[in-house]
């Protein structure tokens, strides 16, 4: 990959490992451009890899970015992505309740796009595939997103003492979404599909999106294995305060070092706010 215009970045600055390399190649180039390679190693699948290359190599050609620097960050976030990726296990299929998830997310982030809030300040603030304690980091808050298809109950597994720990962000929002299995629903590849035709995608978003995806165990080459569809039939928003059951560090003795615990909202009393507007202005985002 060449461009035009740009000092050679340091070799310890490009992403390696996880079975392929990035390299900045010493060629005669009269233009002054530089050049990046990718490379598989002995050790890296030959599949996944062509699939990684075709995928940099189409996110490139349909990027409209103006400026060479600009590209050389697509290529480098994006390979990230796959380093990612592939240190999480690879090619592997979202298993059920990975897949239940993610949908969740999404869905939270179509109901952000729609409220009007910027494309760009929506993905960027997405988190959950980043690793991130809460999923979406907004104005000055966070929010949460849990998910169940359960036909009874709403079991929202809490992963640490810190995910609903309130005591760090001047709001914390748990979004609540249920889905329900129906064939007149969409699969997540199609919910994938929604949020990428939305115009206000500007081409930095949409390939931090799709950066994300990655990071989430999500290949666009695997979509027709997702066929489950589901229909969102519920989205309850909770402002996580003091009165909002929870196990939290500050809440449990000294010994107990680390926890792991199983939340049922709908037992949860405290009323959700009315609409995601109102969740926008609590949390500063518009």
């Amino acid at each position: 990959m060449g461009f035009d215009g740009l000092a050679p970045p340091a070799a310890k600055s490009l992403p390696h490992g996880q079975g392929f390399n990035v390299s900045a190649l010493e060629l005669p180039d009269v233009s002054g451009r530089i050049w990046i390679a990718l490379s598989r190693q002995p050790s890296g699948s030959l599949d996944l890899f062509t699939t990684m290359a075709e995928d940099l190599a189409s996110a490139l050609a349909r990027s409209l970015s103006n400026t060479e620097f600009a590209l050389l960050n697509l290529c480098l976030y994006r390979i990230r992505a796959w380093q990612e990726f592939m240190r999480c296990g690879g090619p592997d299929l979202l298993g059920t309740e990975a897949e239940v998830g993610l949908f969740g997310e999404i869905a939270v982030l179509k109901m952000l796009l729609e409220v009007g809030l910027d494309a760009g300040v929506a993905v960027d603030g997405w988190f959950g595939p980043e690793g991130g304690l809460q999923d979406f980091r907004l104005g000055h808050g966070t929010i949460e997103v849990k998910t169940t298809a359960a036909a009874t109950g709403f079991p929202a597994r809490v992963g640490s003492l810190e995910q609903l720990d309130d005591s760090g962000c001047q709001s914390l929002i748990l979004a609540a979404v249920r889905l329900s299995p129906d064939e007149a629903g969409v699969a997540l590849p199609g919910l994938i599909a929604i949020v990428q035709s939305v115009r206000a995608i500007h081409p930095g978003a949409l390939n931090g999106f799709e950066c994300r995806l990655i990071r989430a165990g999500y290949l666009h080459s695997s979509a027709k294995r997702y066929q489950r569809r589901f229909k969102v039939v519920q989205t309850r928003f909770f402002s996580v305060d003091a009165s909002f059951p929870k196990l939290t560090r500050q809440a449990v003795p000294a010994a107990v070092t680390y926890a792991s615990y199983v939340l049922d909202l709908d037992r949860v009393a405290a009323p959700p706010i009315a609409a995601i507007g109102e969740v926008m202005e609590q949390l500063g985002a518009i």
